[in-house]
């Protein structure tokens, strides 16, 4: 997950040794988290909550990127106005 500011201060948590449902759960029980990453490193699982607009995904083995479905993120992406 990239964010337009190159992920500076976009985490808002990072957790290891998580399944990734469980990463998503997290996410989704967190108002600010707008996306998850989770990987798979030498040291175990890691999952990263971020607060920022995903702008792109740089793909890499081993690494997801899923952001959190909202209505209103939804709309923000498409530059759409919820009322």
């Amino acid at each position: 997950c990239r964010t337009q500011g190159g992920n500076q201060g976009s985490l808002i948590g990072e957790y290891w040794d998580l399944s990734e449902r469980m990463c998503q759960m997290n996410c989704n029980r967190n108002i600010a988290c707008i996306a998850f990453e989770y990987s798979l490193q030498h040291r175990g699982q890691l999952c990263e909550l971020h607060k920022d607009v995903i702008v792109h995904v740089f793909p890499m083995p081993g690494y997801i990127c899923r952001i959190k479905p909202d209505l209103h993120l939804l709309a923000q992406y498409r530059g759409e106005l919820l009322v």
